[in-house]
């Protein structure tokens, strides 16, 4: 006597001998539409895993130019500075965006920066360095006098350091 299953399966086949291709797949989909999505679905949740994974950067340096006006294309090259100096790799990324303190919006999100331990260096224009002795003091900000900016521009500013940084050892490498 055969089991309910062999019949089963003696039957499938019978009947895909008899069908057409686009009709097995008809009749295939129809059985099985549930292992088919469960099956596809695990399939591309670990591809989408696999891709993030493998796709994921590092900050290893956050740096910001703080001044009365706009430094974007000084940060633009100090960006390029560090990652030369640094020898960065593809992966790797150093972040370095200028804050004009003239727009509110600036200071607080600098200032959550700062208080989120997301920042490393912050870069400050000499001259105008006396207008925010009461923003490090709040900050718990330092003057750190042996860092020196590479590049053209280290004449003009001045490095400050909060209490706590996300890249000890890479702020290390560079002082």
């Amino acid at each position: 006597m055969e089991s309910k299953e062999k019949k089963d399966a003696r039957r499938v086949k019978e009947t895909l001998k008899t069908l057409t291709w686009p009709k097995k797949i008809g009749y295939l989909w129809y059985s099985y539409k549930g292992w088919v999505i469960a099956i596809v679905a695990v399939l591309a949740m670990a591809i989408s895993i696999g891709v993030s994974v493998s796709g994921r950067s590092e900050t290893v340096l956050s740096v910001r130019l703080m001044g009365d006006e706009d430094y974007s294309e000084v940060a633009t090259q100090l960006k390029k500075d560090y990652e030369k100096e640094l020898k960065v790799g593809s992966r790797q990324i150093v972040d370095v965006s200028a804050v004009n303190l003239n727009q509110y919006q600036d200071q607080d999100a600098l200032t959550a920066q700062v208080a989120g331990n997301q920042i490393d260096l912050v870069w400050v224009l000499k001259s105008s360095e006396s207008k925010r002795t009461k923003f490090f003091k709040n900050t718990g900000m330092t003057r750190e006098p042996n860092i020196k900016m590479p590049g053209k521009y280290g004449k003009l500013f001045v490095a400050y350091q909060p209490a706590k940084v996300p890249h000890p050892k890479t702020l290390a490498k560079i002082k």
